[in-house]
């Protein structure tokens, strides 16, 4: 995992399970999408603003849709 602040880049070890996840988290109403440049992470970039309820909900719905692939 890479990161600057709250953006988030997280590898994993195809691109076909980055669509999968990236797909997975859209459906529970979360919103991610892949690097164009590296086709094997996905990118996580809440607003700033964003409180510790929320993070604990996306972050739940994250792992969610990762445990579903």
């Amino acid at each position: 995992m890479r990161r600057i602040g709250l953006m988030l880049a997280v590898e994993f070890s195809s691109p076909e399970i980055v669509r999968n996840v990236v797909q997975n988290c859209f459906d529970r109403g979360v919103i991610t999408f892949w690097f164009l440049s590296t086709t094997n992470s996905i990118r996580l970039a809440p607003p700033l603003i964003i409180d510790d309820e929320q993070i604990k909900t996306a972050a739940g719905k994250i792992l969610e849709a990762i445990d579903a692939i």
